[in-house]
């Protein structure tokens, strides 16, 4: 994010938008959408600060927090993409499936991918300060964040589900 930054302040000094010595164009991107007169805009802008808070590591957080308002701030600005941005929103606000649409995948931010498995890192941290493990080892619940692992879950998972279903299929020939 720090090269990214570097880069699009270079690129927008040279296109002719003044930015003072001590910022760069993420600072212009901020204070705009702060004060930024559209408040669908302005909405949008405080809920994806709110979500990089709920980020614990600091390069996650700053993704959400510089990526977002980045790409928020151009759709606002250019006309090119400011009307595709409002018929988007329009037509999600607008769908009443759409809040049930996307309901299993919404979670809370203490539940969030991102902060679990910052606090899973923590367990393993602690656990090989008690000598519970070695230097090598991860916690079980970090673990978890392995992909080899996630796919192994995975697997158990989809194998559970279908010996699930087949008992299913079984108890329903039995009542009958």
């Amino acid at each position: 994010m720090h090269f990214l930054q570097k880069e699009l302040t270079k690129i927008a000094k040279e296109n002719g938008i003044f930015i003072p010595k001590d910022k760069s164009i993420m600072d212009i991107v901020h204070d705009d959408l702060r004060v930024c007169p559209n408040r669908g805009v302005r909405k949008i802008y405080k809920k994806i600060i709110e979500a990089g808070g709920h980020m614990k590591e600091h390069y996650q957080a700053a993704t959400i927090i510089d990526l977002a308002p980045f790409v928020l701030w151009v759709a606002y600005h250019d006309t090119a993409y400011r009307d595709p941005l409002f018929w988007i929103a329009d037509e999600l606000v607008k769908d009443p499936e759409f809040r049930e649409d996307i309901q299993p995948f919404v979670r809370k931010p203490a539940d969030w991918y991102c902060p679990v498995w910052h606090d899973c890192k923590e367990n393993t941290r602690t656990s090989r300060e008690r000598g519970e493990i070695n230097q090598f080892q991860l916690s079980p619940d970090e673990a978890m964040f392995v992909p080899e692992r996630m796919f192994e879950k995975k697997d158990e998972m989809l194998k559970l589900q279908k010996d699930m279903e087949k008992e299913m299929r079984l108890k329903d020939r039995d009542t009958t």
